[in-house]
């Protein structure tokens, strides 16, 4: 688990917090963005294995950042998060190479699993 780095991107700044904080105590290294310019900055930059990345960002669309990230790396494991659940989305993202697709509010403990399971073998 050393070294996991997480880029969490929503546009929520009291969720990103709380989420920052909650993976930091398990050991993560973990980022936020709460824009799209900054997200795609500090995915170049921190190289993160695990990208939460919410459905509704104030400036785009999350699938529209996913199918950015995913032009600069395809092997990034990214985890769409929403307040609500919308199946045509969820479907879009899975299709598009997101790996699951989680309502809010996240469970952090759940979260630790599958990042484990996500990142079980990744070199870091």
């Amino acid at each position: 688990m050393d070294h996991i780095r997480i880029l969490i991107v929503d546009d929520e700044a009291e969720f990103c917090a709380i989420i920052l904080d909650g993976l930091a105590e398990f050991g993560y290294e973990v980022k936020c963005a709460h824009n799209t310019k900054t997200a795609i900055e500090l995915y170049e930059s921190f190289l993160p294995h695990i990208v939460l990345l919410d459905v509704i960002l104030a400036d785009e669309r999350g699938i529209d950042v996913l199918k950015k990230i995913g032009k600069i790396d395809r092997r990034v494991k990214v985890l769409m998060i929403s307040g609500m659940l919308d199946l045509e989305t969820a479907k879009e993202a899975i299709a598009l190479g997101a790996e699951d697709y989680i309502t809010k509010p996240i469970d952090l403990l759940k979260m630790d699993e599958i990042i484990k399971e996500l990142t079980t073998g990744v070199d870091n």
